[in-house]
């Protein structure tokens, strides 16, 4: 599991798990909890 949490952190070109989310927020691909 935690290679495939690492290759989507890099795939989004983030340095870690925070920054993914907030990436893929930026995205579209999640919705913020607040929406």
């Amino acid at each position: 599991m935690k290679f495939h949490i690492e290759n989507i952190i890099s795939k989004l070109g983030a340095s870690d798990r925070t920054q993914a989310a907030v990436r893929a927020i930026e995205l579209g691909l999640l919705t913020s909890p607040t929406q």
